[in-house]
């Protein structure tokens, strides 16, 4: 799968299709030293994780904002192959 195709995304409050194959899991995390974590930029690296398991769909299941003990979105997320 190449670095740029598209990954499909399943929000929290969406249903992941019936047909897809889990692949794997995804957690996204604040390092201690991450300063560039907004919700695009931790989606990405969701995506990149994804195509690099062969997946090309991702479905989020957990989604913590930012808070008093970390400035980073921090995912969980299976990744999926429809």
């Amino acid at each position: 799968m190449r670095y740029d195709e598209k990954v499909e995304v399943f929000e929290l409050n969406q249903e992941k299709p019936n047909n897809a194959e889990h692949v794997g899991t995804i957690k996204i995390r604040d390092t201690g030293f991450s300063i560039k974590c907004n919700y695009e930029i931790v989606l990405d690296q969701a995506k990149l994780e994804a195509r690099r398991l062969g997946g090309n769909a991702i479905k989020i299941t957990k989604h913590k904002k930012p808070n008093f003990w970390s400035t980073c979105h921090r995912l969980d997320a299976i990744i999926l192959k429809i």
